[in-house]
C-alpha cells in the first residue's frame, strides 16, 4: 500500500491517530500525527496550485526557507482544490476536538473549553483579513503555509521540474528562491510534521516532500508576439511607396504592376504660327446736312 494518500480519500476524523507528546530542546513539544491505514506518517498529494514564491529567513542556525500555496478563487477552482481545502478544514476541526479530549496530556489541564482551544490555536489555513473587523474573511480563498526542510545546508526535499529533471537537490547551490519564483505553479507530495506547542500556542506544521514546480508563463521581449493572417500579410503590390532624392525632395516611386496599369498622358498639340489677327472695326462716315 502506498504511503501517499489524496485529499479524496483520506478522512481526519477515521484515519489520524497520535503519537505520546515529546518534549523539545526549546522548551516545547509537539505530539506526532499518524496515518492509520498505513501506520507511518501522513503524505498527502495536492493539485497543482499558485504559489507566492519561496521565503528565505536567516537566523543563528542557518537559512530556513518556505513557500504558502494560494487556493483559488471559487471560478477558478477545481475538484482537486476543492477535496484538499475540505480535507484541511476537517483536518483543522479534528484537532480542536481532540485537544479538549487529550487537554490534560497536551496542556496540563483538566478540562479546556471551545473558546480557549480556539484562542490557543494558531490556524493551519490562513485567511485574508476583513478590513472592517480585522477578522479573518473566511469567504476568501486561504492558503497553506508549507515548510522547505533543510539541515546544515542541506535540503531536505526534492524539486523537478516539468520534464521531471531534478532541480533539488543540485551541486551548483541554486535555492528554493531561485527555483520557485512568486506565480509559478507547484504540485506537491506534502507531509504533516504533527502538532507543535509552543509559547502558550498550538498548531499544525506541513512540510514540503516533493514537488514539481511550473514556471510563471510570460511574454519574452525582443520576440514579435503578433500573429497575421493571410490576408493581412500579403499586400496590394499596387502601393504608392515614396523615396527620398539626394535634395530631400519626395519622388514617387511606382510598383512595376502599377507602372503598366497607367496609361501614358495624351498631349494636346501646341497651335502653331502667330494667333489670328483681331477685325477690324469699320469706320462710320460722317455726313452734315445743309443749312
Amino acid at each position: 500500500m502506498s504511503t501517499i494518500v489524496s485529499a479524496t480519500d483520506f478522512v481526519p476524523a477515521q484515519n489520524m491517530i497520535y503519537t505520546k507528546p515529546k518534549a523539545n530542546a526549546a522548551g516545547g513539544k509537539s505530539v506526532g500525527i499518524i496515518n492509520t491505514a498505513t501506520r507511518k506518517s501522513l503524505h498527502v498529494q495536492t493539485p497543482l496550485m499558485m504559489t507566492w514564491g519561496a521565503n528565505v529567513y536567516e537566523n543563528p542556525n542557518g537559512s530556513s526557507y518556505d513557500i504558502s500555496l494560494q487556493f483559488p478563487r471559487e471560478e477558478f477552482s477545481n475538484k482537486g482544490t476543492q477535496d484538499l481545502l475540505h480535507m484541511l478544514q476537517q483536518f483543522e476541526e479534528k484537532v480542536k476536538q481532540d485537544a479538549q479530549t487529550y487537554s490534560r496530556d497536551w496542556f496540563g489541564k483538566a478540562t479546556m473549553s471551545r473558546e480557549v482551544i480556539d484562542a490557543l490555536w494558531s490556524p493551519m489555513l490562513k485567511y485574508p483579513k476583513n478590513q472592517t473587523t480585522m477578522e479573518p474573511d473566511t469567504t476568501r480563498p486561504p492558503t497553506l503555509k508549507l515548510k522547505l526542510p533543510a539541515w546544515s545546508g542541506e535540503f531536505k526535499f526534492e524539486l523537478f521540474d516539468v520534464q521531471n529533471n531534478v532541480l533539488i537537490p543540485n551541486e551548483n547551490g541554486v535555492t528554493p528562491t531561485e527555483l520557485i519564483p512568486k506565480g509559478s505553479e507547484i504540485a506537491c507530495i506534502i507531509q504533516c510534521g504533527g502538532i507543535w506547542f509552543a509559547n502558550g500556542k498550538f498548531g499544525v506544521t506541513w512540510k514540503l516532500f516533493q514537488g514539481v514546480v511550473k514556471p510563471t508563463q510570460t511574454l519574452a521581449k525582443g520576440q514579435c508576439h503578433i500573429k497575421l493572417d493571410g490576408s493581412e500579410v500579403k499586400k496590394d503590390e499596387s502601393l504608392v511607396e515614396p523615396n527620398y532624392d539626394s535634395d530631400g525632395e519626395t519622388n514617387v516611386v511606382l510598383a512595376p504592376s502599377a507602372v503598366s496599369q497607367v496609361s501614358a498622358p495624351t498631349e494636346t498639340p501646341e497651335p502653331s504660327g502667330e494667333p489670328p489677327a483681331e477685325p477690324e472695326k469699320p469706320v462710320k462716315k460722317v455726313v452734315k446736312k445743309k443749312a
